[in-house]
């Protein structure tokens, strides 16, 4: 993906990307079968991912009513960004 990306674009890439964590916490509960408690908890949190990927499927720009075409300018260090330390 170039630093332009359309709105759908992105889109794509988060719901990629809760699919993708939905994936790994399967895996881990999968690991971790023998565990009952900790394979519950990796597919508690497999849940939220697809409930997430299905949230953003749902307002992606296919079921929205914006231009998917839109592009957004995305910062050239775009995901790594620095965090600046807040004041304490």
């Amino acid at each position: 993906m170039s630093n332009n990306a359309t709105i759908a674009e992105l889109f794509d890439l988060a719901i990629a990307a809760e699919q993708a964590c939905e994936a790994l916490y399967h895996g881990l509960a999968d690991r971790f079968a023998h565990h009952p408690a900790v394979a519950d908890f990796w597919t508690a949190y497999a849940d939220e991912e697809a409930g997430h990927a299905r949230w953003l499927e749902r307002l992606s720009p296919s079921s929205a009513r914006w231009p998917a075409s839109k592009t957004w300018k995305m910062p050239i260090n775009w995901p790594a960004r620095p965090r600046t330390p807040r004041p304490t």
